[in-house]
């Protein structure tokens, strides 16, 4: 505050405009705001390709983890078969939950399909709104699959004989 005040006092001793100097504002052009929401637009979508890469990566080790735990319960149904074990609601169960499996991955696939075209958007937040919903359904259609999948290991419980 003490050098303002000095300030002040050497500029008006000199005769010069002192608000005017020390309060004097930047300018911006118009081509340099445009290339500044050019580079954030860029950066954004960079931001909203790696979000879908992830996810769509996390979700392709979901599906897998669901089919190679599919062919498990699909193992454990045969052995409890070959013990004479009634068995074919878990068996049918299994099959639905494969559907699931599949629907989840055809999901996947078509979201894939639709990513590049909710990215061709010129509002980036509304891309990026659109982008997020798409992996919302694809994950609903996971815990489906996951869901499906448990209900057949939960009914082959009640077959085993051990506790």
């Amino acid at each position: 505050m003490k050098r303002f005040l000095a300030l002040l006092g050497i500029l008006s001793v000199l005769g010069t405009s002192a608000p005017a100097f020390v309060f004097a504002k930047a300018t911006s052009t118009p081509a340099g705001l445009s290339a500044a929401k050019e580079r954030v637009t860029k950066v954004r979508e960079t931001l909203i390709r790696a979000y879908f890469e992830r996810m769509a990566k996390r979700i392709e080790a979901a599906i897998g983890r669901e089919k190679k735990l599919a062919e498990r319960v699909e193992s454990r149904i045969k052995k409890f078969e070959e013990a004479g074990k009634n068995v074919a609601q878990a068996r049918a169960k299994l099959e639905e939950a494969r559907k699931a499996v599949a629907e989840a991955e055809a999901a996947l696939n078509e979201a894939k399909a639709k990513f590049e075209q909710a990215l061709a958007k010129e509002d980036v937040k509304v891309a990026f709104r659109d982008v997020r919903s798409l992996v919302k359904q694809v994950v609903a259609k996971v815990k489906a699959g996951h869901q499906s999948i448990v209900s057949v290991i939960r009914s082959l419980k009640g077959a085993s004989q051990t506790p």
